[in-house]
């Protein structure tokens, strides 16, 4: 793996190598120790949304940064800096991203931002993102990596089937306990402002919050693939 300092401020990059021979890389924005209130505020890693590159979300990234908390922005396989080409013979899917470059991006990121590899981590996810990050929650890496929750921007299912009406423009959260609703209100804030990255909602958007345990619960259940 390779450190470099992006031409974007306050960002490097860290060239991480995936279980499946591909390089990929992850953005790195350390946090404002002079913001910070605590040194246990949690990791936040972003995962980006179907056909973004992770470069994408920097400006929220580095507001993140700025207010306190470690941040890192990974990269959906086949997009952005991944150097992994879909072919006939090279596929990929949902489950591939779930257990192998999500934790493997997670535990760079802290090692590189000099965390503990049980330090509390939340996921930022966007569209697609998201989808595959409800999956990694119900993975024991997940466990084994303390990540304690997600949010979801435009991540809900797309089976046909499950929409009726108008679609509503929602932030969903799931986390283990009432410590992240205060960044979880401040996300939604920032969304509503209409700022890059995340488009001005609807006027039915709104915040949910589930226990994290009980959305293991439901994925383990629900996930009927391998």
């Amino acid at each position: 793996m390779s450190t470099s300092k992006s031409a974007a401020k306050d960002v490097r990059t860290k060239d991480i190598r995936m279980p499946d021979g591909s390089t990929s890389s992850v953005r790195l924005f350390d946090a404002n120790s002079e913001t910070s209130a605590s040194p246990h505020k949690p990791l936040i890693v972003i995962w980006p949304g179907f056909g973004m590159g992770a470069r994408y979300y920097d400006p929220i990234a580095l507001e993140l940064a700025a207010r306190g908390y470690p941040t890192a922005t990974g990269e959906l396989r086949g997009q952005g800096s991944s150097t992994a080409v879909a072919s006939r013979k090279k596929t990929w899917g949902y489950h591939d991203l779930a257990s192998q470059d999500y934790p493997t991006t997670v535990r760079a990121a802290k090692k590189e931002l000099g965390l503990a590899e049980d330090h509390p981590t939340l996921l930022l996810c966007h569209s697609m993102g998201g989808q595959i990050a409800s999956l990694f929650l119900a993975r024991p890496e997940a466990e084994m990596l303390n990540v304690q929750g997600m949010i979801g921007v435009g991540a809900g299912t797309p089976y046909y089937k499950s929409f009726s009406g108008d679609s509503e423009a929602s932030v969903a959260v799931w986390c283990s306990g009432d410590g992240y609703r205060q960044l979880a209100d401040w996300l939604l804030a920032w969304r509503q402002a209409g700022h890059r990255g995340l488009r001005a909602p609807s006027s039915s958007t709104h915040v949910g919050v589930v226990p994290v345990r009980s959305y293991q619960h439901t994925a383990q259940t629900a996930w009927s693939g391998p």
